[in-house]
């Protein structure tokens, strides 16, 4: 696929999306359903900081909404260490950090000229004593025991956003460095800081789109449907830097994005349809076509059912089709908001090429997951975690493979 045919799709599709529900969003226009991550983390924070179940630490929520109500400016950094040990033949124990600051900045809010917000987040990920890798190669598995397993820097995004005014302040536009997982995930299958830690319970497990990159996309959106598209730079793949040397090079990522909010009786609910184009790159030798679908819905306060599919061609990545599902019990004894107990299972076609062609490889490799969050206060947690793989997809006659987690997150 060329340039000017991926420029050509996104237009027609932006065209025709618009053209057909620009009335609809025109007569509605809330407060807008936000696909980046870090201002899902922001308004989770948000509602649990303003929950009156302890008063503890009141005088620092009340300095971030003073920055937020006179600046415009909303922050949060989350830090989480991760110990991981697993059976049979894990040998040695895996400790890893990752660090995650976020803000978004609302520079101006103006009807004549619209409003702008700058959004930024990073994150960093670093392992002491064995790494993740090392602790996955010895357990034989394919689909990893958490979602960073190396030592990791993602330079996730520093984008402006600019939303048009007046009845047309349902369509904005953002250009510069941003990650394609902003539209591709759910609250439990996204966030190894917060949920479930395993791979393909983590994230798309079969995404061959870049970390993050620079572009832009043009995003149209009320309190009930999401419709973005736009193009990424395909080749700086790892996202390490927000890179501008190859950002009109030619080789571009191309995304649709389809995403629904609906609000049912029983509950909430939260629903996404994800396409991406991968052109082939030096770091990532093969032109990909990618697809996701996520869906979470809430049940009363009490519980919430997710799950996701999606796939990609080619064989960039080990994973080429993987199916993921689970439930949540939420505050289960009604001591704190951020107490839940989560079951998640992950079933994950494999490709021989994109695991390098190992000597005994299974089909498929099946990964199970339970761990209890339990909350301190309103800014810590520690979460004991269980995963299990029935058979290694690297050693079929290995058994069951067993990893046991302890992680304390702190957010502030």
């Amino acid at each position: 696929m060329n340039t000017g045919t991926i420029k050509a799709a996104a237009g027609l599709f932006i065209c025709c999306m618009l053209g057909i529900l620009s009335n609809a969003w025109a007569q509605e226009s809330a407060d807008k359903l936000s696909q980046a991550k870090h201002k899902q983390r922001l308004a989770s924070r948000a509602h649990l900081e303003n929950h009156p179940f302890t008063g503890f630490g009141q005088e620092y929520i009340n300095f971030k909404n003073k920055l937020s109500d006179e600046l415009g400016l909303q922050w949060g950094v989350d830090v989480s260490y991760l110990i991981q040990r697993g059976a049979p033949g894990g040998k040695q124990t895996s400790v890893q950090g990752i660090y995650y600051p976020y803000a978004n900045w609302t520079l101006f809010k103006d009807r004549a000229a619209g409003s702008g917000e700058i959004n930024f987040s990073y994150n960093l990920s670093h392992y002491w004593g064995a790494s993740g890798v090392t602790l996955q190669d010895r357990l034989n598995v394919a689909s990893a025991q958490n979602d960073y397993t190396s030592n990791q820097k993602i330079f996730f995004e520093l984008s402006y956003t600019h939303t048009l005014p007046g009845e047309w302040d349902w369509l904005s536009v953002t250009a510069g460095q941003f990650p394609l997982s902003n539209f591709d995930g759910t609250t439990y299958l996204d966030n190894q800081q917060t949920a479930l830690m395993n791979f393909a319970l983590s994230q798309n497990a079969t995404s061959a789109y870049p970390s993050a990159s620079m572009g832009a996309y043009v995003q149209a959106q009320n309190d009930l449907f999401s419709v973005a598209a736009g193009y990424q730079d395909a080749s700086n793949v790892s996202g390490q830097t927000a890179r501008l040397s190859s950002a009109f090079d030619g080789k571009y990522t191309a995304f649709a994005s389809l995403s629904w909010t609906p609000s049912f009786k029983l509950g909430a609910g939260q629903y996404s349809f994800l396409y991406y184009y991968q052109p082939s790159v030096s770091a990532q030798p093969e032109n990909v076509n990618g697809w996701s679908f996520n869906a979470q819905q809430n049940i009363g306060e009490r519980w919430a059912v997710f799950g996701r599919a999606n796939g990609s061609t080619g064989g960039v990545v080990g994973i080429k089709n993987s199916y993921a599902a689970g439930a949540a019990l939420l505050n289960p004894f009604e001591r704190n908001p951020q107490d839940a107990i989560t079951v998640g299972i992950a079933h994950n076609r494999l490709s021989a090429k994109g695991l390098g062609y190992p000597v005994e490889m299974r089909g498929s490799e099946t990964a199970l997951e339970v761990q209890w969050v339990i909350g301190i206060g309103k800014f810590v947690t520690v979460t004991p975690d269980l995963q299990f793989y029935p058979r290694a997809a690297l050693n079929p006659g290995q058994g069951v493979t067993t990893v046991a987690g302890l992680r304390t997150t702190v957010m502030l």
